[in-house]
């Protein structure tokens, strides 16, 4: 399971706007909540870009609706190369396997530039959860089938996916407790919310000096990537980004396999 990110600007834009751009800043749409893995993920990539092309970015956070808000917001935008999504896999691999009517298309829509980053999923615990490793959830879940609840960033999130993963693999029932980005999940455990998480390394990192403990289990690493509407100024992204069909709110997609910031 694999958490990607991308880059993608709206096509069609004429050569003279191409040659001026950008002359304003560009907006960013995050799908969660601040302080997730793809909101730090953004906001590292906005500044390196700062740094290095000298164009100015403004990060919105549009959380809700499993990304869909971010999306079709960017989606709507005006074709001006002006508004980009930062999205991961869920956008545009779980959505449309998991929801009918997606009212939004990554070929028709989106042009994906680059894979972002690449970070893996993890299995948390509070330090005084009552169970010290795997196997004693696994034997409590079994005992108390959905009495162990665990945090995601929402319904049909790739980290509510990896949590139902967990109790299928292991044949057990555990509570799902969704909250609207991978910063409020992460901080369910911390608060004793609930006794365990499943949650993107960079948005729990920092919790785990204050009673959070990384659970054995871990699944292979998720993808992010940053897309935009496919009517602007862009570079297209590699081949195998557009299999893969993972991609960044605003509409992009990104190769597992990419090491982090390919592209740019």
């Amino acid at each position: 399971m694999r958490f990607i990110l991308a880059i993608a600007l709206a096509l069609g834009a004429s050569l003279s706007s191409a040659q001026d751009y950008p002359n304003k800043p560009i907006r960013m749409l995050v799908p969660f909540a601040p302080g997730g893995a793809v909101d730090t993920t953004a906001r590292v990539l906005a500044q390196a870009m700062e740094q290095r092309v000298k164009w100015h970015f403004v990060i919105e956070n549009r959380p809700g609706g499993n990304g869909f808000i971010a999306t079709t917001a960017v989606q709507k935008a005006a074709p001006d190369g002006y508004t980009l999504l930062m999205a991961h896999t869920g956008e545009f691999a779980v959505n449309p396997a998991l929801f009918n009517d997606v009212p939004y298309e990554l070929e028709r829509d989106f042009m994906p530039i680059t894979m972002v980053s690449d970070s893996p999923m993890l299995y948390l615990a509070t330090a005084n959860a009552p169970f010290n490793n795997f196997q004693e959830l696994v034997a409590q879940a079994k005992a108390k089938p959905g009495a162990i609840s665990f945090s995601s960033a929402g319904n049909g999130s790739i980290n509510h996916l990896a949590g139902e993963w967990l109790a299928q693999a292991a044949g057990i029932q555990l509570l799902h407790v969704p909250y609207k980005g991978g910063a409020p999940a992460a901080a369910g455990p911390v608060r004793r919310a609930t006794p365990a998480g499943a949650t993107s390394a960079p948005a729990r990192r920092s919790r785990w000096r204050v009673g959070c403990t990384p659970p054995r289990p871990r699944t292979p690493p998720p993808s992010a990537a940053i897309c935009g509407t496919s009517r602007g100024p862009t570079r297209s992204c590699s081949r195998s980004c557009r299999r893969s069909g993972s991609c960044a709110a605003a509409g992009g997609c990104g190769d597992a396999g990419a090491e982090s910031g390919a592209g740019l």
